[in-house]
Protein backbone atom coordinates (compact mmCIF):
# COMPACT_ATOMS: atom_id res chain seq x y z
CA UNK A 1 0.00 0.00 0.00
CA UNK A 2 1.33 3.42 -0.91
CA UNK A 3 0.48 7.09 -0.60
CA UNK A 4 1.13 9.20 -3.69
CA UNK A 5 3.63 11.92 -2.68
CA UNK A 6 2.24 14.57 -5.05
CA UNK A 7 -1.50 13.90 -5.15
CA UNK A 8 -2.08 12.34 -1.72
CA UNK A 9 -4.22 9.37 -2.74
CA UNK A 10 -3.76 5.88 -1.33
CA UNK A 11 -3.35 2.84 -3.54
CA UNK A 12 -2.37 -0.82 -3.64
CA UNK A 13 0.40 -2.02 -5.95
CA UNK A 14 -1.04 -4.57 -8.36
CA UNK A 15 1.83 -4.70 -10.87
CA UNK A 16 5.17 -3.17 -11.82
CA UNK A 17 7.71 -2.73 -14.61
CA UNK A 18 11.50 -2.30 -14.29
CA UNK A 19 11.18 0.94 -16.28
CA UNK A 20 8.31 2.89 -17.80
CA UNK A 21 6.79 0.84 -20.61
CA UNK A 22 4.01 3.24 -21.55
CA UNK A 23 3.80 4.74 -25.06
CA UNK A 24 5.70 8.00 -25.62
CA UNK A 25 2.46 9.93 -26.16
CA UNK A 26 1.18 8.78 -22.75
CA UNK A 27 4.49 9.64 -21.05
CA UNK A 28 4.46 13.13 -22.56
CA UNK A 29 0.91 13.73 -21.33
CA UNK A 30 0.95 12.02 -17.93
CA UNK A 31 4.49 12.29 -16.59
CA UNK A 32 4.54 16.00 -15.96
CA UNK A 33 5.81 16.99 -12.51
CA UNK A 34 3.93 19.97 -11.02
CA UNK A 35 7.17 21.96 -10.82
CA UNK A 36 7.88 21.48 -14.54
CA UNK A 37 11.12 19.61 -13.81
CA UNK A 38 12.83 16.90 -15.84
CA UNK A 39 10.94 13.61 -15.99
CA UNK A 40 13.65 11.66 -17.83
CA UNK A 41 14.63 9.73 -14.66
CA UNK A 42 10.98 8.62 -14.33
CA UNK A 43 11.33 6.71 -17.58
CA UNK A 44 14.24 4.60 -16.32
CA UNK A 45 13.09 3.81 -12.77
CA UNK A 46 10.51 1.19 -11.78
CA UNK A 47 6.92 2.20 -12.56
CA UNK A 48 3.96 0.65 -10.77
CA UNK A 49 0.35 -0.16 -11.62
CA UNK A 50 -1.69 1.09 -8.69
CA UNK A 51 -5.30 0.42 -7.81
CA UNK A 52 -6.47 3.68 -6.22
CA UNK A 53 -8.50 3.23 -3.07
CA UNK A 54 -11.83 4.98 -2.71
CA UNK A 55 -12.17 7.85 -0.26
CA UNK A 56 -15.27 8.49 1.83
CA UNK A 57 -17.93 9.91 -0.47
CA UNK A 58 -16.42 8.41 -3.64
CA UNK A 59 -19.36 6.05 -4.01
CA UNK A 60 -21.36 9.09 -5.24
CA UNK A 61 -18.89 9.89 -8.00
CA UNK A 62 -19.07 8.36 -11.49
CA UNK A 63 -17.00 5.18 -11.73
CA UNK A 64 -14.45 4.36 -14.40
CA UNK A 65 -15.32 1.46 -16.72
CA UNK A 66 -14.94 -1.72 -14.69
CA UNK A 67 -15.30 0.26 -11.45
CA UNK A 68 -11.55 0.40 -10.78
CA UNK A 69 -9.20 3.36 -10.85
CA UNK A 70 -5.80 1.98 -11.92
CA UNK A 71 -2.85 4.33 -12.47
CA UNK A 72 0.77 3.95 -13.60
CA UNK A 73 3.22 5.79 -11.33
CA UNK A 74 7.02 6.18 -11.12
CA UNK A 75 8.63 4.90 -7.93
CA UNK A 76 9.86 8.35 -6.85
CA UNK A 77 6.26 9.53 -6.37
CA UNK A 78 5.33 6.78 -3.92
CA UNK A 79 5.57 6.57 -0.12
CA UNK A 80 5.42 2.98 1.12
CA UNK A 81 3.05 2.37 4.03
CA UNK A 82 4.04 -0.54 6.27
CA UNK A 83 2.64 -2.54 9.16
CA UNK A 84 -0.89 -1.88 10.39
CA UNK A 85 -0.95 1.51 8.54
CA UNK A 86 -1.23 -0.51 5.34
CA UNK A 87 -4.35 -2.47 6.33
CA UNK A 88 -7.41 -1.66 4.26
CA UNK A 89 -11.11 -2.29 4.58
CA UNK A 90 -11.47 -5.93 3.44
CA UNK A 91 -14.90 -5.14 2.02
CA UNK A 92 -13.30 -3.27 -0.89
CA UNK A 93 -14.42 -5.56 -3.71
CA UNK A 94 -11.59 -4.75 -6.08
CA UNK A 95 -9.05 -5.54 -3.36
CA UNK A 96 -10.48 -9.05 -3.07
CA UNK A 97 -10.00 -9.56 -6.81
CA UNK A 98 -6.21 -9.23 -6.43
CA UNK A 99 -5.41 -10.41 -2.87
CA UNK A 100 -6.48 -13.21 -0.53
CA UNK A 101 -5.25 -11.99 2.88
CA UNK A 102 -3.36 -9.27 4.76
CA UNK A 103 -0.39 -9.75 7.09
CA UNK A 104 -0.46 -6.85 9.56
CA UNK A 105 2.96 -7.55 11.08
CA UNK A 106 4.59 -6.97 7.68
CA UNK A 107 1.99 -4.72 6.06
CA UNK A 108 1.58 -6.72 2.86
CA UNK A 109 -1.15 -8.51 1.00
CA UNK A 110 -0.95 -12.09 -0.25
CA UNK A 111 -1.80 -12.02 -3.97
CA UNK A 112 -4.06 -14.61 -5.54
CA UNK A 113 -2.17 -17.30 -7.48
CA UNK A 114 -2.95 -15.71 -10.88
CA UNK A 115 -1.26 -12.44 -9.80
CA UNK A 116 1.61 -14.23 -8.07
CA UNK A 117 2.33 -16.14 -11.29
CA UNK A 118 2.96 -12.85 -13.14
CA UNK A 119 5.68 -11.85 -10.64
CA UNK A 120 7.19 -15.22 -9.59
CA UNK A 121 10.48 -13.74 -8.36
CA UNK A 122 8.91 -11.25 -5.93
CA UNK A 123 9.79 -12.27 -2.38
CA UNK A 124 8.83 -10.64 0.94
CA UNK A 125 10.57 -11.30 4.23
CA UNK A 126 7.95 -11.47 6.95
CA UNK A 127 8.51 -12.67 10.51
CA UNK A 128 11.99 -13.93 9.69
CA UNK A 129 10.75 -16.08 6.81
CA UNK A 130 11.03 -15.39 3.11
CA UNK A 131 7.73 -15.76 1.35
CA UNK A 132 6.98 -15.69 -2.37
CA UNK A 133 4.39 -13.06 -3.12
Amino acid sequence: VIKHKLWGYYAVVVGWDEYCKAPESWIAQMHKPPSGGDVQPWRTMPNYSLMVLPRPGDEKKPQRPGGQDVRYVPQVNMELLTGPRAELDPSLGALQEYFSSFYADCGWYQPHPWLQSIYPDDIVECGGQKTEL
